[in-house]
């Protein structure tokens, strides 16, 4: 578990939060046993730093991409909050940045959104999951749940889909 600095908690600003996570990555960088096969996890603005974690990182001990209703476009266009502020965060932007970094992850990305998220859009995980798809060579998958909003990880549907999901894609042997 990555602990990060939290406006509303820690006045830390956005780009101190996503230092905290490198900070974290860089540690794991550095102990041998932890890095293999990381599963990067993250809810909401979290799951941005997720993405970004995953580019810090080097690709081949990246083993997946976990992403909870995600804040995928930090542009001055996309998600609006106090933390970005009017003009936005490009460099920090997860859409903007696999893009940029094409080829980079070859890990499997799983995206669970709910339906009715009246905080994050779904078009933004939609988005995010077709540029993802046009630019890196993993794959990527896209769950909308149904009847959840933002906070889908709290209801038992949210759950039982995102834990079938796992199962699915990281737990089960090959066939």
């Amino acid at each position: 578990m990555i602990e990060y600095g939290v406006a509303a908690l820690h006045r830390s600003t956005i780009e101190d939060s996503f230092k905290d996570a490198r900070a974290a990555a860089q540690w794991i960088a550095e102990v041998p046993a932890a890095k293999a096969g990381v599963v990067l996890m993250g809810f909401s603005a979290g799951a941005a730093m997720a993405v970004d974690v995953a580019f810090t990182m080097a690709p081949d001990d990246v083993a997946g991409l976990l992403l909870f209703s995600p804040v995928t476009d930090l542009s001055a266009d996309g998600f609006k909050s106090k933390m970005t502020g009017d003009a936005g965060h490009l460099n920090l932007s997860p859409v903007h940045r696999i893009a940029q970094d094409a080829g980079r992850l070859a890990c499997p990305c799983l995206i669970f959104h709910g339906v009715n998220d009246s905080t994050v859009p779904l078009a933004a995980s939609r988005h995010f999951a077709q540029v993802w798809r046009q630019t890196q060579t993993g794959p990527c998958h896209l769950f909308e749940v149904p009847q959840c909003g933002h906070g889908l990880d709290k209801l038992q549907r949210g759950f039982a889909r995102s834990c079938a999901e796992l199962d699915a894609h990281f737990f089960s042997p090959d066939p």
